[in-house]
């Protein structure tokens, strides 16, 4: 029998005394028991000193049991959103494993001087990038990432974004595909490589959208123009989080991940649903000088929902709130902060209608801000969402590009609760991440 606390409940009746006395030992062992366990576990522990030392962080912070803090930190991202019922629906990361089981490839590299290629995987199962295999596969010559791959059992690969023969978008010629060693950095205490993409502007002036950016190639991935494999769509709601660098960050249109339009073209207000990072302001621009963390719902990079009165951006005149008659959209704030940090996390949650919900953080650091949580923009389409499912990384929604870095990004059905993007935050920070 235990109590509510869980604590066994021993009964001495009367018994003989050598009964009794054997009664009371036995009783006392299964009391001492967890203690001993505990004692043994932490002896076996000074061969892992790193290891202690947060086992004392969560003891002094959470109390959560030995067993529960070992679980805790041998999880991944995708393992902390699959416990809260919001499972991982597509997850890419060129540094490392985001399910704790994984044990698969992260990226493809093409060698120039022959054209081959190589899947470049991790160290050991749930761990980091093999960096030195890709090394000594492109000594001597270039490589580029040929493809990055879905972690999840949806295989939503990306590779180059293609032509396409929509309007208002690229259709001759196809995305190129970044370096794969032009970002090297650590995580996890293991030399990896980020994704650096170097799409600038052709002529150096203002290149907002791949229609004003004729002739600029850029680097952008899609997982094909095809719907992707469980990603949500028309108004169901999901998330979505990157880690990005904010010290290399262009100011066009766009540098997203997410949810987007299958024929990568403008299909309207609400059809698309990706985080952007970039120092492009749609509306109104934060404080500093950017980057900031946006919601690229389509016809608009929104820090929040709130109509402006005065547009900060001639591209207000062609967005969806101010299409639909409800003026230039959207306002930011003193909340919306800009972060010039070398590794940034930005959160997106979406419930499908009505709200969505900004945060961000210094990779580096444990706390996440919300930026904003409140209503849509005005408009038709942005509630319910138009979400159509596809999958971009380096572009908008129309294929126009600009400079940026990403580290490892995951989308989600369904939004999870606070305490699990506080997890993830924190699972990310454990990384580690630096520059080379």
């Amino acid at each position: 029998m235990r109590h509510e606390n869980g604590t066994p409940t021993v009964h001495v009746t009367a018994l003989g005394h050598t009964t009794w006395k054997l009664a009371l030992v036995t009783a006392v062992v299964f009391l001492l028991a967890p203690a001993l366990a505990a004692a043994m576990a932490d002896h076996a522990g000074h061969h892992l000193p790193h290891v202690r030392a947060r086992h004392a962080v969560s003891r002094r912070h959470h109390k959560p049991s030995r067993r529960h803090a070992r679980g805790i930190r041998g999880l991944r991202p995708c393992d902390l959103y699959a416990k809260a019922g919001t499972p991982c629906v597509a997850a890419f990361s060129s540094t490392r494993a985001l399910f704790a089981g994984y044990a698969g490839p992260l990226y493809e590299v093409k060698r120039a001087s022959d054209g081959a290629t190589l899947k470049i995987g991790v160290l050991t199962r749930g761990g980091y990038a093999n960096a030195a295999r890709q090394n000594a596969f492109c000594a001597g010559t270039s490589c580029v990432v040929e493809k990055i791959y879905d972690q999840t059992s949806n295989h939503n690969d990306l590779i180059p974004q293609g032509p396409t023969t929509a309007p208002y978008s690229n259709t001759t010629y196809a995305h190129d595909p970044v370096s794969a060693s032009a970002l090297p950095i650590v995580a996890g205490g293991h030399p990896v490589y980020g994704l650096k993409f170097q799409s600038g502007s052709p002529t150096g002036l203002p290149c907002p959208t791949s229609a004003t950016c004729v002739g600029n190639r850029g680097a952008a991935y899609n997982n094909g123009h095809v719907r992707a494999k469980g990603v949500a769509v028309n108004g169901h709601a999901e998330s979505v989080y990157g880690v990005f660098g904010g010290t290399y960050s262009g100011s066009d249109c766009c540098f997203d991940f997410g949810n987007s339009e299958v024929a990568g073209t403008d299909d309207g207000n609400g059809t698309m649903d990706a985080l952007n990072f970039s120092r492009d302001c749609w509306d109104a621009c934060g404080p500093g000088g950017g980057p900031w963390i946006q919601a690229d719902l389509e016809n608009g990079m929104f820090m929040t929902g709130t109509p402006t009165k005065t547009a900060e951006a001639p591209t207000a005149f062609i967005g969806g709130s101010f299409e639909s008659g409800d003026g230039p959209c959207c306002a930011a704030t003193s909340q919306n902060l800009a972060m010039p940090y070398p590794f940034v996390t930005g959160m997106l949650n979406n419930p499908g209608s009505k709200t969505f919900t900004i945060k961000g953080a210094n990779a580096t650091t444990r706390g996440l801000t919300t930026f904003y949580n409140g209503p849509t923009p005005p408009g038709k389409g942005y509630s319910p969402m138009r979400q159509q499912g596809a999958i971009i990384l380096g572009s908008g929604g129309d294929q126009g590009t600009t400079d940026g870095e990403f580290f490892e990004g995951v989308m989600t059905i369904g939004v999870p609760p606070s305490a699990t993007e506080a997890a993830v935050q924190a699972n990310i920070v454990s990384v580690g991440y630096k520059m080379q």
